[in-house]
């Protein structure tokens, strides 16, 4: 909770400013849904870990996974997203956070007619693209990852862990 108040109290966002004058006198922070829009993505994942574990499990629901399944989801999209703010190397990486893929007796969406591995970055942008197809229906997220691989025939798709009939796959049907 202190990360929470410091990265709170240090943001200069409009709408936080308004809060703390306001309603600083008689609230430290503001609602959950206002306060993470100051946090890094690593301690909103913490304060995920921390929550109760109704709070968790209907998170995970929402997903339409386990509340461990979207836990190492949490932890590999911010060791993602922190390779990427560093601007290190994604491409060839192996994941040291590897998510974990919803069981084929549950979700045969992720194996049938394609099956992948769990350590490189394309089982994160089917994470993205899973979630996104759940709360963003419209996006056209999953269609622009297609053509950037499209325009970019010299990409090393296998170092990335796509699969041969990545298309195939019924999470990357928005894609098409």
């Amino acid at each position: 909770m202190r990360r929470v108040h410091d990265e709170v109290k240090r943001s200069k966002e409009t709408y936080l400013q308004h809060f703390r004058a306001k309603y600083g006198d008689h609230h430290a922070l503001p609602a959950v849904w206002i306060a993470t829009e100051a946090l890094s993505f690593g301690t909103v994942v913490t304060l995920w870990m921390h929550s109760s574990k109704g709070v968790r499990s209907e998170v995970a629901r929402a997903f339409g996974v386990s509340e461990k399944v979207l836990q190492s989801w949490l932890w590999s999209l911010n060791e993602v997203r922190n390779v990427c703010a560093h601007h290190g190397r994604l491409w060839n990486r192996e994941l040291g956070n590897k998510p974990i893929i919803p069981l084929r007796k549950h979700h045969p969406e992720w194996h049938e007619p394609v099956s992948f591995g769990n350590e490189r970055v394309f089982a994160v942008l089917t994470i993205c693209a899973d979630a996104l197809a759940r709360f963003a229906p419209g996006s056209a997220w999953p269609r622009r990852v297609r053509e950037l691989v499209e325009q970019s025939p010299q990409a090393p798709l296998r170092n990335m862990g796509f699969p041969a009939r990545w298309l195939d796959c019924p999470v990357w049907r928005s894609a098409r």
